[in-house]
């Protein structure tokens, strides 16, 4: 599906959310991984206030960029719902545990 990017700004904002979206169902990256593929392995920090400015978490998988260490970042939507979400992607959905309501 193609996107509308012009909703991100421009540079190297645009370069880590592109990059982002192309990584694949159930991987994950460092933020350090995704500033290199984005042209600039140093900015790591611009990397991840690029994915808080993220206009397209649906489709632009923010969630799968993760500290060197494994850990969330400080996703915008919250550290709950994004480990959870991370975990929906990760692990087949016949796989997961279900809860009653």
């Amino acid at each position: 599906m193609p996107l509308d990017w012009s909703l991100v700004k421009p540079g190297f904002t645009s370069a880590v959310l592109k990059a982002t979206a192309r990584i694949p169902f159930g991987e994950t990256i460092s933020y350090k991984g995704i500033a290199g593929r984005a042209g600039n392995e140093r900015a790591f920090r611009a990397a991840g206030t690029a994915l808080g400015s993220n206009p397209l978490p649906i489709v632009v998988p923010c969630h799968r960029v993760l500290h060197s260490g494994g850990g969330l970042g400080g996703y915008t939507a919250g550290s709950t719902s994004s480990g959870r979400c991370s975990r929906s992607r990760v692990t087949p959905p016949d796989k997961l545990a279900t809860r009653a309501s």
